[in-house]
């Protein structure tokens, strides 16, 4: 799996590579009570708020990206996320593939116990034609494909949206601190084709494992058309 950072113990003890997981500069550029703005360049954590649905969580992307919150009151906040990414080195042409997306976030603090979320994102990967089976790694499932090549036959713009509502707890047994019980919702479509191009989440979290004595259960359902996103 290119995306995880895990290496498998075999090949009769062979050597194992080392590798760059994080290697990025950021620049917070506005830094004020009710504003703050940033912008970062390199291999960085993934900026956006999207579920699995959308990024493994072990993606870690390369490119630029900048981020703006702005906090209406004390009990809302708007957030935006823009960032390109580069998804492929190509020295024989200038079609390097890359993707470039937004996002805009809702979040609500209504008092102690209610809290919400809402977001809507677009993005767009360009020059998809050239990722083909041997420009990146490759599972050879989800997308179709076309010629021995394996050249993406459709393209990918989709749009994305996601809400969540969460209550909190004063206790729960077991559990140290306030309990929250999250539900949450995701669905996509990718516009830029007509047919097996939707994808939907929809889960439930009990608790928030963030110290000794939390814990957290989640159940997800989740579902991907096979062009809905691009596979890797």
């Amino acid at each position: 799996n290119p995306l995880s950072g895990n290496s498998t113990l075999q090949d009769n003890g062979s050597r194992k590579g080392i590798y760059a997981d994080l290697a990025y500069a950021k620049w917070t550029a506005i830094h004020s009570a009710d504003v703050t703005g940033s912008l970062t360049f390199g291999k960085m954590e993934n900026p956006f708020a999207f579920t699995h649905n959308v990024f493994d969580p072990d993606y870690n992307p390369e490119g630029m990206a900048a981020q703006v919150a702005w906090k209406l009151n004390d009990q809302h906040t708007l957030r935006g996320i823009a960032a390109g990414f580069m998804l492929d080195e190509l020295s024989s042409s200038t079609q390097d593939p890359f993707l470039i997306g937004a996002q805009i976030l809702w979040e609500a603090k209504w008092d102690k116990h209610w809290q919400t979320s809402l977001g809507f994102g677009g993005m767009l990967i360009n020059s998809e034609q050239s990722l083909t089976n041997g420009a990146v790694p490759n599972i050879n499932r989800g997308n179709t494909r076309t010629g021995d090549a394996g050249v993406l036959a459709e393209n990918f713009n989709p749009l994305v949206a996601d809400a969540s509502i969460t209550y909190t707890l004063d206790s729960f047994p077991l559990y140290k601190g306030a309990f929250p019980i999250k539900g949450f919702g995701e669905y996509l479509n990718n516009v830029a084709i007509d047919s097996n191009n939707e994808a939907y989440l929809a889960g439930i979290t009990f608790g928030k494992a963030a110290r000794k004595g939390t814990w957290e259960l989640t159940y997800q359902y989740r579902n991907l058309d096979a062009n809905s996103w691009y596979e890797e």
